[in-house]
C-alpha cells in the first residue's frame, strides 16, 4: 500500500513534538459581557493592555515555560482600546 506524501507530512510533524504544543484563542477588549464584546469566540479572555502577560500566565498553566508566540487574527475599533482576537501557541522552553 502506498501512503501519499501528505500523510507522511503529518505522521513526521507529528511525531517530532510539533504537534504537541498547546494553542487557544484569546481576546483583548474592554467588556467581556457578550452584548458589549466585540471579539469572535474565543477561550481566554484579556482586559486592555494585558494580552501578552494574560497569554504567558496561560501558558504556564499549560505546562510552557517559553514565552508564547501571539498571531493577531482579526481587530476592531471600539470603547477603549478596540477588540483583538489572538491565536496563542504556547512554546516549550
Amino acid at each position: 500500500m502506498k501512503i501519499p506524501g501528505s500523510l507522511l507530512f503529518a505522521i513526521a510533524l507529528f511525531s517530532s513534538g510539533a504537534a504537541s504544543a498547546q494553542n487557544f484563542t484569546l481576546c483583548e477588549g474592554e467588556y467581556i459581557e457578550s452584548r458589549n464584546n466585540k471579539c469572535t469566540p474565543y477561550e481566554v479572555y484579556a482586559y486592555c493592555y494585558v494580552a501578552k502577560q494574560v497569554a504567558q500566565d496561560k501558558c504556564t498553566q499549560l505546562g510552557a515555560s517559553g514565552e508564547p508566540k501571539m498571531v493577531q487574527m482579526r481587530s476592531e475599533g471600539g470603547n477603549m482600546c478596540g477588540y483583538t482576537n489572538y491565536r496563542v501557541i504556547c512554546q516549550p522552553k
